[in-house]
């Protein structure tokens, strides 16, 4: 793991966010917090922390997080409700130490490690677009349409750019660029898998006219001091008019108990969908485009 604030690197291993409170911050390659983090977590040492923490203590200054998130010595302090969705309850509950970096420190804004590997995040990232734009183009002809888009989004990233909004924007100059060989690669193993699941969506539903791709949805609960909000990357409809919810995953099917663990995210966008879409969800599938799998998650329970 490596995360950059105000221009200072901290390298190591994850690590319990209490931990970065030791005065004497040494670990074994077995810590007693392992439990928490649910990773081994190596070592860190007293200069490490204290380069890192100083680097937390300046990125928050300069963000002006005053009044949003303030940390002492005892812990952090919210001065405002929580906003909340599934992407940073599932992060909490697969590592507290990370939910607290991204959705407290909000470090995941800074300026970016750049990763020597293939990045997984950017990845996924362009394959969402390629089927945001086929679907707004109004998802016809997928077997012509979406190698053309693939390519076009292939190329704005090598050329540092991505469409957001329906426009085309430059990257952080700090963000990954693929070499040839990778996109030759991602080509090879993405591409037929892509349109595949658009003929087997175009299968079973129908868009919605001006609506249902990458929508953002909120919720506000006034009473209860939070709000909900998430990303829906595409809601359809079926023959009888009753809404589809796709949520596009880039790796391989999932286990039967992962399934069950993110799928409460489709329990989340249907609370969503109860005042922010015109249709109400009946059915949800992820699509993993790794190996063009759908898999169905039942709302009954929900």
């Amino acid at each position: 793991l490596t995360l950059s604030a105000s221009s200072e690197t901290y390298s190591g291993t994850m690590l319990p966010l209490m931990i970065l409170d030791r005065d004497d911050a040494v670990l074994p390659v077995e810590d007693p917090w392992r439990s928490e983090c649910r990773m081994p977590s190596g070592m860190i040492y007293p200069l490490q922390r204290d380069g890192y923490m100083n680097a937390v203590y300046a990125s928050l200054d300069e963000r002006d997080y005053a009044d949003d998130v303030t940390y002492s010595g005892k812990g952090l302090r919210l001065g405002k409700p929580l906003r909340l969705s599934f992407s940073s309850a599932d992060s909490y509950e697969h590592c507290p130490y990370m939910h607290a970096l991204q959705y407290r420190f909000s470090l995941s804004e800074l300026r970016p490690y750049t990763p020597e590997t293939m990045d997984h995040l950017e990845i996924g990232s362009r394959l969402h677009s390629v089927m945001e734009r086929f679907y707004k183009e109004g998802g016809r002809f997928p077997e012509s349409r979406i190698p053309v888009l693939f390519d076009e989004e292939m190329a704005l990233w090598k050329d540092g750019k991505r469409f957001e909004d329906g426009e085309i924007r430059e990257m952080r100059k700090s963000s990954t660029r693929p070499s040839g060989i990778l996109i030759s690669y991602l080509r090879s193993m993405y591409l037929d898998n892509l349109i595949e699941a658009a003929v087997r969506m175009n299968g079973i539903s129908s868009p919605i006219p001006g609506f249902g791709l990458e929508e953002k949805l909120q919720r506000e609960f006034p009473e209860l001091g939070f709000s909900i909000y998430g990303i829906i990357d595409r809601i359809a409809v079926d023959e009888d008019g009753n809404g589809i919810l796709f949520d596009y995953k880039k790796g391989r099917r999932f286990s039967a108990a992962d399934r069950e663990r993110k799928g409460l995210q489709f329990y989340i966008y249907r609370l969503l969908a109860e005042t922010g879409s015109p249709v109400y969800p009946e059915r949800a599938f992820f699509v993993t485009l790794r190996d063009c799998a759908f898999s169905e998650v039942s709302l009954d329970d929900g």
